[in-house]
Parts: C-alpha cells; structure tokens; sequence
C-alpha cells in the first residue's frame, strides 16, 4: 500500500465525512473529540518466513472483525543472505488503518437513544478488501472527530446495497451517501430515498451517472485523466509494447 493511495482513500473518506458534516451543520457545531476515540485501536502481527534461498520474508497482518487479514508485503521485506549479525534492518514503511473497523458499532437514531441525525454511506466492496478496510476506518475516525451519527454497510451485491440504502431512508437518514459501481441496482433506491427527503451525494464509481441517481454531489477521480496520466508517463520514459490491466472488480462501471 503506497503513501499516494494510502493518502486517496484518506481524502476520499475524510472529503466524505466534512460535506455529511456541512449538508446540516454550521462549522461551530462541529464538536470536541468523543470517549470513542481514546479506544480506537487496532491489532497487528509480523509474519515471517524463511525462503528456499536462505533469505528471510517478513509480512504484517491487520486483524479486524473477520480475523486476521491478508500479509501486507512492504517493497523492501527481505533479509538478505549478507546481512550484518547484530544490525537491526527495517522495511519499507506500510499504511496502517487505525481502527480498522466497520461503522456497524457507531450509535444510530434507528430505536435508540441518539437523537442526531443520521448519515449513511453504503459502498459497494468485498469484505476484507484493503482499500475498503481503509476506508471504513478513516471513515470512523472522520465520524468521531465531526461527532457525526455513522453508519456505513458494504456488500459486492448491488441488490444489497440498494436493500441498505431502503433500510437507511426506512430510518430517516438525512443524508445518504453511495457508491454507483452498479448505478442500475442502486437507482431506484437513491431516487426513492430523495423523494423521502434525504439528501444524496455519491462517490467513488459512476460520476456520469451521479445526477441520474439523483445526487448532489460526486467525490471521485477522473479515471480517464488517470489513464492518460499514466499513458504519459510511459511515454516520458520511452516505454514501448503491451500494457496489461487488471480487471480487479469485473462488473465495476468504472471499469
């Protein structure tokens, strides 16, 4: 996990959680910290191994809810065959997120005793997936700091997300944020919801089809100015021949 994506999912989050916070809030009614944060925290393990060469591999594991996590491999992770007796070596540095947490525990108005209002954020993602892990706990952490009333689902299943976001109108959020990798699932849901009087604002996925869904607002990169960006670089170094993509999430409408 590079600093620059590291950083992406942060802004994303972050960028997120600040325009929940001003849809209903002055910047004065932003409060302090809560309790929540001084427990926010986050286990991690180093695994090791000793390779058919005699080299050593090291790895770091981020246990969450569902166990422990994949091994998250720095660039430089290896103990070389030369290495000094008695020297500490260290690795490449990794993104951590701290907590790395889904929203499912934060306070909602949904038969409690809350009486904020509620935001939501339903993204599309496996469970597990590291970009998403991220961004649950920058999410969290952003919710905490604005003092803000969270609720984040997730689900690879388009018809799952639009099911959250009924749950979420059903429950009078007053504002719901989602992901459009599957725009034609969600849609239906979305326009419902604003009809309700929820405000909506989309991100990640689907920027062309953010005012179909009826949304206010769209948080994304421009994939295509990526795609030229990095065709420009290939260019600068003189690189030739094919280039490979890999299709990370087959039905995603970014793609």
């Amino acid at each position: 996990m590079t600093f620059m994506r590291a950083a992406m999912v942060a802004g994303l989050a972050i960028g997120i959680a600040l325009v929940l916070a001003g849809m209903l809030r002055e910047p004065s009614d932003i409060g302090a910290n809560t309790d929540d944060e001084a427990n926010s925290s986050t286990e991690v393990r180093v695994a090791v191994r000793a390779l058919v060469d005699g080299r050593v591999e090291v790895a770091l594991q981020q246990q969450d809810a569902d166990g422990w996590g994949g091994r998250e491999l720095p660039q430089n992770r290896f103990l070389p065959l030369d290495a000094t007796a008695e020297r500490w070596l260290v690795s490449s540095p990794i993104q951590v997120a701290l907590p790395a947490l889904d929203l499912d525990d934060a306070p909602t108005n949904a038969g409690g005793s809350d009486e904020r209002p509620l935001f939501c954020i339903v993204s599309h993602g496996a469970p597990g997936d590291f970009f998403w892990r991220l961004f649950k706990g920058f999410s969290r952490q952003a919710a905490l700091d604005a003092g803000l009333n969270v609720r984040y689902r997730q689900s690879l299943d388009g018809g799952q997300q639009a099911a959250e976001i009924n749950r979420c109108s059903d429950d009078g959020a007053a504002v719901i944020a989602s992901t459009l990798a599957d725009p034609d699932a969600v849609r239906g849901s979305l326009l419902d919801a604003k009809a309700a009087g929820a405000r909506i604002i989309s991100f990640n996925s689907g920027p062309e089809h953010a005012a179909s869904v009826g949304s206010e607002l769209h948080i994304a990169l421009d994939e295509a100015a990526a795609g030229r960006l990095i065709g420009e670089q290939f260019n600068a170094l003189c690189l030739t021949g094919a280039v490979g993509c890999l299709l990370h999430e087959a039905d995603n409408i970014g793609l």
